[in-house]
């Protein structure tokens, strides 16, 4: 499948996570589930919620192919940069993470983590493209269930 074949499965997926959700967590887990179900189990997805008035985070919900979680430390710089709303690439040796911020209002509420092996998938503009928009779909959304 073409990457923008995949991109456009994975839009309509995440939109219709939306409209089977029931709260605002099960919204979270059917976006997770639908990004993990279409791209194959290539990704480890995990997302954060943030306490402590924005300055801590914690898992929230992970899944992998393996069960294997790889803690993530998040030190203050790192939850400032969350602050810019931007979405980071980072590339550690084979691997690629994503990792997106998301708000509600102008308070960090959430971030997400995607997690690749280069030689699985390489992340790409278009996918950089694609999680913003995602976010923004996910921002406007989680408001239905507050």
């Amino acid at each position: 499948m073409k990457k923008s074949e995949l991109l456009d499965q994975l839009r309509l997926e995440v939109g219709l996570a939306f409209d089977y959700a029931s709260s605002e967590t099960d919204f979270f887990k059917k976006v997770l589930q639908a990004i993990y179900r279409v791209t194959e189990k290539c990704f480890k997805l995990s997302l954060y919620i943030t306490y402590n008035d924005g300055l801590d985070m914690k898992l929230l919900y992970h899944l992998s192919s393996n069960d294997e979680y790889n803690k993530q430390v998040f030190g203050f710089g790192f939850i400032s940069l969350c602050y810019l709303r931007a979405t980071i690439l980072i590339n550690v040796k084979d691997n690629q993470m994503i990792f997106a911020p998301i708000f509600s209002n102008t308070q960090l509420k959430y971030v997400l983590g995607i997690r690749t092996m280069n030689e699985q998938y390489s992340f790409s503009t278009q996918d950089i493209e694609f999680i913003d928009e995602l976010i923004r779909f996910i921002e406007a959304k989680q408001q239905t269930f507050e």
